[in-house]
């Protein structure tokens, strides 16, 4: 158990967290601004992508202060497009080095509805961000992990894209989507050195959710009710697990890592702690970081 909560440390490390802006003079944030400053505040070189570039500035302003630290930097980027992405991570390896790690947390869900109920608009433009955008970052990426002898890349998910909500149809399929890209990443890069994880997050109160929980009381209960033990999942507790499947000294691979705040289940499912915090581990779909050997 010491060595589940061990502190990690990040030192000199370049990651990438996409979806890292924050708006100004207020408490909500998400999941990546959370996770770069944690990132950050471990030493670690930490670029946030986004496509609005006052929400960046003002989660430089937050994390690093007044003084520009050469470990932070910021680039407005809209993922869905390709180009702007391969030239973001050129600009990244200028930078800072040769990218270790990637967390894939931009996400977006425009429709709160059915398959029926959801625009085709709306379908497309949720796979452009949730799928496409992680899919570009991935490609930028791992080149340069490649190169450097290792990386880790974890994917933001949620606990939709293994049950999926009624009212969210084209965010639970484009979270699924992205899931099963990260565990063929898994597959194919481990000889690389490279470790692709996700983390499924419980319902939460970020900007993302926040008008949609305020204006439906009854979602909230169904959803304490879902996560009895916690409340809603909070950006500290999704941080921690991000970073634990980041850690360099971590062998972890093709794993899906739950923080639910709900009971937890056994039937073979391994329970790791971090502090105060579970998760939920599916070993059946855990790959060995051992390369194959060769034929």
């Amino acid at each position: 158990m010491s060595e589940i909560v061990k502190e990690m440390k990040f030192d000199n490390k370049v990651i990438v967290v996409t979806g890292g802006g924050v708006d100004k003079g207020t408490d909500e944030v998400g999941f990546g601004f959370k996770t770069a400053q944690d990132l950050f505040e471990k030493g670690a070189n930490v670029a946030i992508l986004g496509r609005k570039i006052e929400r960046l500035r003002n989660a430089m302003q937050e994390i690093v202060g007044s003084n520009l630290d050469e470990r932070f930097s910021i680039y407005e980027c809209d993922i869905s497009k390709r180009e702007k992405v391969k030239e973001v991570f050129k600009l990244i390896k200028q930078t800072h080095g040769l990218v270790y790690g990637l967390v894939n947390n931009a996400g977006i869900n425009p429709s709160h509805t059915g398959t029926v109920d959801t625009s085709a608009e709306s379908f497309y433009k949720t796979f452009r961000t949730n799928s496409w955008g992680a899919f570009n970052c991935s490609r930028a990426a791992i080149p340069q992990m490649t190169e450097a002898g290792e990386g880790s890349i974890v994917n933001v998910s949620s606990i939709g894209a293994g049950e999926p909500f009624p009212d969210m149809a084209a965010y639970c399929a484009s979270k699924a989507a992205m899931e099963s890209q990260g565990k063929s990443d898994a597959k194919n890069h481990i000889k690389d050195g490279i470790r692709s994880n996700i983390i499924r997050p419980g319902r939460a109160r970020t900007p993302l959710t926040a008008e949609f929980l305020d204006n439906h009381p009854d979602r909230l209960r169904t959803v304490l009710e879902d996560q009895p033990f916690g409340g809603l999942v909070t950006p500290e507790q999704v941080s921690q697990g991000i970073q634990r499947l980041l850690d360099p000294e971590s062998d972890y691979n093709g794993e899906i890592l739950e923080v639910a705040n709900r009971h937890q289940q056994v039937g073979g499912k391994q329970i790791l702690t971090i502090g105060e915090i579970s998760y939920k581990l599916k070993p059946e779909e855990r790959m060995s970081s051992t390369p194959p050997p060769e034929k």
